[in-house]
């Protein structure tokens, strides 16, 4: 029988993912408009800059991607609770992966206070280890408060509440647009910091969304319900059950992410310019990638909602109604890169040569979209499911038993620059969507079991 939380029918079922899905890529967006907005203004800035930021990230993207994933099972205990009508369990589980948060983001910000070591193990050359090293000081004390915002960013989206993370990452663009003009140009006499001052901003910005969303948290309506401010019982059990969920996705995320880190590093090896010519293509890939990641979110909430009922069709069917969605948008975002790449280019850059070598990149960048989509959504798909060590074990082999060497045979063997380490993400991003899809064949045929 159909219920509000999923319908049964498959264009009910599509409709509900997008009304879920839309507000949620609208705030994933938003929070990579922070980094494209960096990325465009220090491409203004200079090669350099957009250098140093882009070595910044790299560190960043890794040790965020692992929180993220070691975090994601509150998305999904909470959406298995909300399918099973267990409302008060919600909020038990988003107090113990506050605490999860707090406790990864001050280790994780401890970390990156020690960037300048960091690229010196990356064999970084003296100028990037310098001025690298400087931005990830700046950046790391925003960390805890990052990992805070998205325990309770994927609470609200688990109970269908998305809308609130939308409206708070579109303000903090704004402030974020003020402060990167404050910090990185530095006017009326202010110090030019240059990637340090974005990078300055985008911790001040994510302390201030934090506050934010945990205050429109507590003063919801029905947080009562959801036992926002009830004791919590069997608070180990509950973190054991979220870390037994989520150590498995953050590690095929971090095996992913870490990935495009090493190959940031190989475009490092080749010069300050192919590094921002590559930084330009990740960006580019992650502001589409966002979409998936919406979609993924989605589809993962729906197919959670569906262990939590029971419902072995309707976890089947969410995930390669939401893999199929995907995968029609990014064709087409596919076409637009390939047709629009010069006027992409000079949108990143006003500096001749960074423009020249970044064109021929968003070319390769056309064929990676739908591939790296496809492994999204997938992935989504099989968390809402709790299936998380396979997925894993996959990661592993695609990422780094093939991009990584392949990555290297290319730029360097072959003599291909940043175009060969990004085809060489084209082929193992295609063979992570295959065996993942596969995987989904394998779970759609099981009786869900929630976690």
């Amino acid at each position: 029988m159909s219920h509000p939380l999923y319908p049964s029918r498959h264009e009910d079922r599509m409709r509900a993912i997008i009304r879920l899905a839309l507000p949620v890529i609208g705030a994933r967006v938003g929070i990579l408009t922070m980094a494209t907005m960096d990325t465009l203004m220090l491409g203004h800035a200079g090669a350099n800059e957009l250098a140093y930021f882009a070595i910044s990230a790299a560190p960043q993207v890794t040790l965020l991607t692992v929180s993220l994933g070691l975090l994601a099972g509150t998305q999904v205990l909470c959406a298995q609770a909300r399918g099973a009508r267990e409302l008060e369990r919600v909020g038990q589980i988003w107090r113990v992966a506050m605490v999860i948060a707090v406790v990864l983001g001050l280790a994780g910000a401890a970390l990156l206070w020690q960037g300048k070591a960091l690229l010196r193990l990356a064999a970084q050359s003296a100028d990037i280890v310098e001025g690298g090293g400087y931005a990830l000081e700046m950046v790391a004390p925003g960390v805890p408060g990052l990992l805070m915002y998205i325990a309770t960013a994927l609470t609200l989206e688990s109970i269908g509440r998305p809308r609130a993370g939308l409206i708070i990452v579109l303000a903090a663009n704004g402030v974020k647009l003020l402060l990167n003009w404050l910090l990185i140009f530095g006017p009326f006499g202010l110090p030019e910091l240059g990637a340090a001052g974005a990078n300055l901003a985008t911790a001040i910005v994510r302390w201030l969304m934090c506050i934010v969303i945990v205050a429109y948290l507590l003063e919801m309506s029905g947080a009562e319900a959801y036992g926002i401010y009830a004791r919590i019982r069997e608070p180990v059990l509950t973190a054991w059950r979220l870390l037994r969920l989520g150590a498995p996705i953050g590690l095929g995320q971090g095996l992913e992410s870490s990935a495009f880190t090493t190959l940031a590093g190989f475009a490092g090896l080749i010069g300050a310019t192919q590094l921002a010519s590559y930084q330009i293509a990740l960006n580019l890939t992650a502001l589409l990638f966002m979409v998936s990641t919406g979609l993924a979110t989605a589809t993962a909430v729906h197919v959670a909602i569906a262990v939590g009922r029971g419902d072995r069709a309707g976890m089947a069917a969410s995930g390669w109604l939401g893999t199929a969605l995907n995968t029609a948008i990014m064709a087409v975002a596919a076409l637009a890169l390939a047709a629009g790449g010069g006027a992409l280019a000079a949108l990143y850059t006003s500096d001749p040569g960074l423009a020249a070598a970044t064109i021929p990149v968003i070319a390769v960048v056309a064929w990676m979209v739908v591939p790296d989509g496809v492994q999204g959504v997938l992935m989504g798909a099989l968390r809402g499911a709790g299936d998380v060590l396979m997925p894993t074990l996959l990661h592993l082999f695609s990422f780094w038993a093939l991009t990584v060497p392949l990555a290297w045979h290319l730029a360097f063997t072959r003599g291909l620059g940043v175009e060969g380490l990004l085809w060489a993400l084209v082929v193992g991003l295609s063979v992570a969507g295959a065996v993942l899809a596969l995987r989904l064949l394998q779970i759609g045929r099981r009786a869900p079991s929630r976690h």
